[in-house]
C-alpha cells in the first residue's frame, strides 16, 4: 500500500515541472540564449531533485519500477506547461512579458530558500565556503554570458 506522502509529493512535483515547462518556454520565446540558459538552471535543479523524490516514492513503499514510471510522468507535466506557454504566445502578449521576472524570482527563491539555509547546516567552515564559491561561481558565469551576449 502506498502512503500519502509519496502520493502528494508527486501531485507538487507535477506542478512545479509543469511550472518549470512555463518558464523555460517563455524564456524560449524571450531570447533562445536566454532559454538554453534556463533549461540548464532547471536541469541542474530538478535533477537532484528527481532523485531525492524517487527515494520518496520507494520509502512511501511504491515498487523501484513504479517509483521511477511515476517520476517519469511528473516530469512529463514541464512539456504540458511549456505547450500551454507556445499555444499562447501570439494571443497572450503581456502574459509571456511576464514570464522573464516570473523566472528571475523563481531562480531567486530556489537560492534564498533551498541554498542558502544550507549553508548555515554545514558542520564545517571549509564545506561551507566551498558551497558559497560555488554560487559566487554561478554568478560569474552568469555575469559573463551577459557580457558575451
Amino acid at each position: 500500500m502506498h502512503r500519502a506522502t509519496g502520493t502528494m509529493m508527486m501531485i507538487g512535483d507535477a506542478v512545479h515541472n509543469t511550472f518549470d515547462g512555463v518558464l523555460i518556454a517563455g524564456s524560449f520565446l524571450a531570447d533562445p540564449m536566454l532559454g538554453v540558459i534556463t533549461t540548464l538552471a532547471v536541469l541542474t535543479h530538478e535533477l537532484p531533485q528527481e532523485l531525492g523524490d524517487a527515494a520518496v516514492l520507494l520509502h512511501s513503499g511504491f515498487t523501484r519500477k513504479a517509483a521511477l514510471s511515476w517520476n517519469l510522468l511528473t516530469s512529463l507535466t514541464s512539456f504540458l506547461g511549456a505547450g500551454l506557454v507556445f499555444a499562447l504566445a501570439d494571443s497572450a502578449p503581456v502574459f509571456i512579458a511576464m514570464l522573464i521576472p516570473l523566472t528571475v524570482g523563481n531562480f531567486l527563491y530556489i537560492a534564498g530558500v533551498d541554498l542558502l539555509p544550507t549553508l548555515h547546516k554545514e558542520k564545517s567552515s571549509r564545506e561551507g565556503v566551498l558551497q558559497l564559491l560555488w554560487m559566487l561561481l554561478g554568478v560569474v558565469l552568469i555575469y559573463a554570458v551577459g557580457l558575451l551576449e
